[in-house]
């Protein structure tokens, strides 16, 4: 993993006491220790007392320029050996104003880059394109130009000793920033073009990013794949400025480093310190989707449940991302009995999103499980209807699973309208009776035809099975009706014989329901419905399905 770094480059600007007033913040603001690499690069003047007063810190520091001559007539100039020898680290190669104030070309940056490493200077390569080349799209070839030339000079072997910083010239000292959006593709561009040469070494590569990097904008910066730290400006002359581009990338890199640790508990905790510290930054989605890991992996899944419905609300989330991460936040909400939160999730998704139908079905179904465990029968009667509803709409995405969801669904349906019917009782007057306990039996039916219908095995069953109860009570029913209190006995006669001409055909309507059932037995479907259709039967028709089995003794041949 990549270790940030946080560079200031001071350029022209300093003084003896302004030093000493900056290095004694950054040192106070840096005692106990970083998570980042840090370095300051001082004008020359200045490097001795910065070395001085830093020596033995956690603070680097480096040239912010160096001729390639070893020595010689260069009035003004300085050399690697002279940086050396007060103890810098790095040096700057190529900066834009090097560039465009003083006429260094490529090949001059060059020559600056392969005798700082060779001398045992860690080189700091900055390129980047000015607003004109940017606006015509020649950002891409700007910096791949640059990196050519010092690739033609020194090869790629040389980038593991050295840093190249990402700089847009339109964006240094101006109060304009690239978005990370914009760096992060610029930095991911570059990787790239070293990748091609050596991945180990394009990898390892750190590329920071330089162009008024700020205390607001450092943590969104650096949280991105490819950015690696900053190369700070005016930002760095201020120990409280430069120190808030450094506490921001210690936290997010501490927590990347202890996620990679799998110090799970350390993580998080870092995490939700840069949310407080940080609470506006445009990269909280991704601290919310390592801060679920975190609490995922340490056992916290209530925490982990709101980090997930945190993601389904960022913006920068796509639908499909918003929507796995609602379902993950209800399948951990229903595994800690956060039954409230699980249905405000579910209710969430169904709200915005109806495709796939198939996950918006599933979503009704667990509705309806919350419900009948929460025993709202007005509630479980409305997700009934609307899982139904659903499904009959669905399209060319109906399924083998919305179709068996949704006939389960209708198949409970019919079970109130069955009740309903049967606590109707046949009494005199019989024809106002029979008339009612007849709708209410054409009502029953059309409700377990309906869930029939589905061709779901065990739905089909279980209405035809119904259906041959309804049948089967209608004839007892009607049998066991109340008689007309003033029938002589001969009319009584036959008025029992009418109810037996009427009954009989509803009892062998049954018996047909019953064996439609017990013809599936052979086909392998066998379930609770169909054995109670052969108790059915066996009752009704015990002649043919009542038989006990008979077993003999066997004798075996003594051979």
């Amino acid at each position: 993993m990549r270790k940030i770094l946080v560079a200031g480059n001071w350029k022209m600007n300093a003084s003896s006491a302004m030093v000493e007033e900056l290095l004694d913040g950054l040192l106070e603001g840096t005692r106990d220790g970083r998570n980042v690499d840090m370095a300051v690069f001082p004008p020359f003047p200045y490097i001795a007392q910065a070395r001085s007063m830093l020596d033995g810190s956690v603070i680097a520091w480096g040239g912010q320029n160096l001729n390639p001559a070893e020595k010689g007539a260069h009035t003004g100039e300085v050399s690697a050996s002279m940086l050396l020898d007060f103890g810098c680290r790095y040096v700057l190669v190529g900066h834009s104003e090097r560039r465009t104030l003083y006429g260094e070309s490529d090949q001059d940056v060059a020559e600056r880059f392969a005798a700082a490493l060779a001398a045992g200077l860690h080189p700091v390569l900055c390129i980047g394109e000015t607003l004109q080349e940017r606006e015509a799209g020649q950002t891409e070839a700007v910096v791949a130009r640059q990196i050519d030339a010092v690739l033609a000079k020194s090869g790629i072997a040389a980038f593991a000793q050295a840093t190249v910083a990402y700089e847009p010239v339109w964006a240094i000292g101006t109060g304009k920033t690239a978005t990370p959006e914009q760096a992060q593709a610029v930095h991911k561009f570059i990787r790239d073009k070293f990748a091609d040469l050596d991945a180990i070494i394009a990898g390892q590569l750190r590329i920071l990013y330089g162009g008024s990097v700020n205390g607001s904008n450092a943590a969104d910066l650096f949280a991105r794949e490819d950015i690696d730290g900053g190369l700070v400006g005016g930002a760095s002359l201020k120990a409280d400025d430069f120190l808030a581009i450094i506490r921001a990338a210690a936290e997010y890199d501490a927590a990347a480093a202890l996620i990679n640790l799998q110090a799970w508990g350390r993580a998080s905790t870092v995490l939700e310190e840069f949310r407080r510290d940080y609470p506006d930054s445009q990269f909280a989605d991704d601290v919310s989707q390592k801060l679920a890991v975190a609490y995922l992996e340490s056992g916290r899944s209530g925490q982990a449940a709101g980090e997930f419905e945190r993601i389904a609300q960022a913006p920068s989330s796509s639908e499909e991302v918003r929507r796995e991460a609602l379902w993950r936040a209800a399948e951990l909400y229903e595994e800690t009995g956060s039954q409230a939160a699980e249905k405000r999730v579910l209710e969430d998704i169904v709200a915005r999103f109806p495709n796939p139908i198939v996950e918006s079905i599933e979503a009704r179904a667990r509705l309806l499980d919350i419900a009948k465990e929460s025993g709202n029968e007005q509630e479980r009667i409305a997700r009934l209807e609307d899982l139904v509803r659903v499904d009959a709409t669905a399209g060319a995405q109906r399924s083998d699973r919305t179709r068996f969801l949704a006939a389960k669904a209708s198949l409970e349906l019919a079970e109130p309208v069955r009740r309903k019917y049967e606590v109707v009782k046949l009494t005199q007057p019989l024809a106002d009776s029979l008339k009612l306990k007849k709708d209410l039996m054409e009502d029953v039916i059309t409700a377990y035809t309906d869930a029939a219908d589905y061709g779901v095995a065990e739905v089909t069953t279980a209405a035809t099975y119904r259906l041959g109860e309804v049948y089967e009570q209608f004839s007892i029913d009607l049998m066991g009706s109340d008689r007309p209190a003033d029938l002589a006995a001969d009319a009584l006669e036959q008025y029992e014989i009418l109810l037996e001409e009427q009954a009989f055909p509803f009892e062998e309507k049954a018996i047909d329901l019953y064996v439609a059932n017990a013809d599936r037995a052979p086909d392998g479907v066998y379930d609770d419905w169909v054995r109670k259709s052969f108790e059915r039967l066996a009752r009704l028709m015990p002649a043919r399905y009542a038989k006990e089995e008979r077993s003999e003794d066997v004798i075996t041949a003594p051979y």
